[in-house]
């Protein structure tokens, strides 16, 4: 069974908050729905090059997702998570708070770097628990529950190329 980390494609457009903001603490695993008030975002290019808007444009936090995408996805991505509303313009994106969070790695059998303390810091090689994955989409794991690291399944994947959605970058993970 495959399994990726979920990335933009940096061949389209990234985007970030209009006002000078972090909110990156927002998103600790905790469902916010509730008491979410949108963002005003922008779409902006990397550097000079002029970028394709995609449906999953780029930021370092946390994942966001084109109305279309949205759509498209929705059926996987609510049980999984939140999708909160973010105004871009005269478009909206949602921001996804990831609240799944699936035992998928078996850390004793991966290849682990941890600090003197035990907490991990990398994984070289992932040895998975595929029971665990099966019927998943998208999910964190318990040790990264708190971190913007994203995984995906074979199954998200190909849900994504049927929908012909644009600027996803799937990095199968080492095993």
């Amino acid at each position: 069974m495959k399994m990726y980390l979920l990335c933009p494609d940096h061949n389209f457009k990234t985007i970030a908050p209009v006002q000078r903001l972090t909110f990156g603490h927002m998103f600790d695993g905790e469902p916010m729905a509730q008491a979410w008030e949108s963002i005003e975002m922008k779409l902006f290019d990397e550097g000079r090059k002029k970028l394709k808007r995609g449906d999953f444009p780029g930021h370092p936090i946390t994942p966001f997702f084109s109305q279309k995408a949205a759509d498209a996805l929705n059926g996987v991505l609510q049980p999984a998570g939140e999708l909160l509303p973010t105004s871009c313009g005269d478009e909206i994106y949602y921001t996804y708070n990831v609240l799944n969070v699936v035992d998928a790695v078996d850390l004793e059998r991966s290849d682990v770097i941890r600090t003197p303390n035990g907490r991990v810091i990398r994984i070289n090689r992932y040895f998975l628990n595929t029971d665990a994955i099966q019927g998943q989409y998208i999910f964190k794991i318990p040790v990264w529950k708190h971190a913007s690291t994203i995984y995906a399944t074979e199954a998200l994947k190909c849900r994504i190329e049927e929908a012909g959605l644009l600027g996803f970058d799937f990095k199968l993970l080492p095993q």
